[in-house]
């Protein structure tokens, strides 16, 4: 089963550059196009999991339909938020679930205010205002296509504009299943004990490993963006980001988001 994860916002190619310089990542039609084209032949499963708070409305229709054309099986999991275009997506798997304390967010479509020039005339504004209606009823016909809630019910939770939780998620039809938490502590009090000091301890000596290594992690921060403007003001290709993956003694896989060559 191929794994691919929606934790960054939903950006096109051209705004991923932008927040590049500003040391944020994002997740393009573009990226989900080379991980769909690397899944292995015979691999017939996606897995998508899913935390995310949306991001650009036609960059996500063009996820959706790539997911949807491969004609593979695709499970969604909310593992956090799932908001905005990122429920639309969420809506391209045939089983969708969530973990218990994930948070659900449908609301209508809008333009950002730093996307809006201080030039329009009425009928420039009337155009926009249309566009997105437009854009509204359209996901509004998925939402009642893929859930099979009511329509009126639907639209009256994207005028709310509010985080919904899982059970009433499903209530909806936006999952099917709510996981259940699969481990816990056993034992006695003393066994509860000790796991609270066994996590304390980790967490102290966590913070004095991380403490010796912020000031270079700053300085680093600093220097990759006084690079990136001066190849700006040169007019030269802005290194793009590359995933490196560390294993650690405890067997956990740490990504690491960084340009290529740092």
């Amino acid at each position: 089963m191929a794994t691919l994860k929606l934790y960054n916002p939903i950006l096109s190619e051209a705004t991923k550059e932008y927040y590049w310089f500003c040391d944020e990542a994002g997740t393009s039609f573009k990226d989900v196009d080379e991980f769909i084209n690397g899944i292995p032949a015979g691999d017939d499963n996606i897995e998508l999991l899913l935390h995310c708070d949306g991001g650009e409305v036609n960059e996500g229709w063009a996820i959706v339909d790539k997911l949807r054309s491969t004609g593979k099986k695709i499970t969604a999991t909310i593992e956090g938020n799932c908001a905005s275009m990122a429920t639309v997506v969420l809506l391209a798997a045939s089983e969708r679930r969530a973990y218990p304390h994930a948070s659900l967010l449908i609301h209508k479509p809008y333009y950002t205010e730093y996307t809006l020039a201080d030039a329009y005339r009425a009928d420039d504004l009337e155009s926009l205002a249309a566009s997105l209606r437009d854009d509204e009823q359209k996901m509004l016909d998925f939402y009642v296509e893929r859930t099979g809630a009511d329509r009126a019910e639907l639209e009256a939770l994207m005028n709310e504009d509010k985080f919904i939780g899982m059970e009433r998620a499903k209530e909806l039809g936006f999952i099917q299943t709510i996981i259940p938490a699969a481990s816990a502590s056993a034992g006695g009090p003393n066994s509860a004990k000790s796991a609270a000091w066994k996590q304390q301890n980790s967490i102290t000596n966590n913070q004095n490993s991380m403490a010796t290594k912020t000031t270079k992690s700053e300085d680093k921060s600093v220097l990759r963006k006084a690079l990136a403007a001066l190849a700006v003001a040169l007019g030269l290709e802005a290194p793009q980001p590359v995933n490196y993956e560390l294993n650690t003694e405890s067997g956990d896989t740490i990504t690491i988001d960084k340009p290529d060559g740092e």
